[in-house]
């Protein structure tokens, strides 16, 4: 397992172009080193031996971001999407996935994160636009839409819209990355929701997705036993998202009473670090004090 601290915070397309700014340097130095008589001088050697310790020092950092674990994250541009890509970056190189092109260049300065313009309403085109992504030791379905209605009120425009982001665009992205996950004995979160499990009037749509990607989660799990891929949900309650400020009048919203998508961040990197011998399956993320309380 890897702890926060493991790995420096480089990206292995950074790491390359330094190495081979430093191998350019040193091959420049040793032709200009040697005098006409074909003798180094003390200061030749002496810059030698400075490019040398400058080299190791390349490689090491080249060994370690290779080494690093690899994490796939969707809806990365979102709130909880974006906190999780901060945290994993910390240990993980992260290809971040997310439908805005513009809004993913915002990522561009967090290390160690790349990131693919995808579009989960069409689930069937991701291999293709996905392309090879590597190892990948961990995936996080962070991508949702969480729009409110009923079964009165929804269409059948409605429902396959939320079924299909939500739930079908999470399995085949699964389904494309098993193989790397499988061989590596990844790790699979999947971002539920209270309303998979305590549901409210005016939800149906949202509820009825929720209840299946938590039942996508537990016979996935059993599935991927016997190839050791742990297979978890995060079920956070209401959080402070621009998902939620958009369901909630502007006047009657409390940032205070919901929870922070950094909490929710935490709670992935505790399913992520967990020992090798624990299989952690649902973790339900609730504010201090519950809404009904207020």
């Amino acid at each position: 397992m890897t702890t926060p601290d493991a790995f420096p915070e480089t990206s292995p397309e950074t790491d390359t172009t330094a190495l081979g700014s430093v191998v350019d340097t040193v091959t420049a130095t040793n032709s200009a080193a040697s005098d006409t008589s074909g003798t180094r001088s003390a200061d030749a050697a002496d810059s030698a031996d400075s490019i040398e310790a400058a080299v190791e020092g390349a490689l090491t950092v080249v060994a370690a971001s290779a080494a690093r674990p690899r994490a796939v994250v969707t809806g990365a541009t979102g709130g909880m999407g974006l906190e999780i890509v901060r945290e994993l970056a910390r240990t993980h190189g992260v290809t971040a996935l997310g439908r805005s092109a513009t809004r993913l260049t915002e990522l561009d300065s967090i290390s160690g994160v790349t990131t693919r313009s995808v579009d989960l309403t069409q689930p069937d085109r991701l291999a293709t636009a996905l392309g090879d992504l590597g190892p990948v030791d961990v995936v996080v379905h962070a991508a949702a839409i969480g729009d409110q209605f009923s079964v009165e009120t929804a269409s059948p425009s409605d429902w396959l819209t939320q079924l299909t982001v939500n739930v079908v665009a999470a399995s085949e992205l699964t389904r494309i990355l098993l193989p790397t996950l499988r061989e590596r004995e990844g790790t699979i979160i999947f971002i539920g929701s209270g309303a998979g499990t305590n549901p409210v009037p005016g939800s149906s749509v949202y509820a009825a997705s929720k209840h299946a990607l938590r039942g996508l989660a537990d016979s996935l799990r059993i599935e991927e036993e016997s190839h050791r891929v742990r297979v978890a949900t995060v079920a956070p309650g209401q959080t402070d998202t621009e998902m939620l400020r958009g369901l909630i009048d502007a006047a009657e919203y409390r940032p205070e009473r919901y929870i922070r998508p950094e909490s929710v961040a935490q709670a992935v990197r505790f399913v992520v670090d967990a020992p090798a011998d624990v299989h952690l399956t649902d973790v339900a993320v609730r504010p201090r004090r519950e809404l009904s309380r207020y």
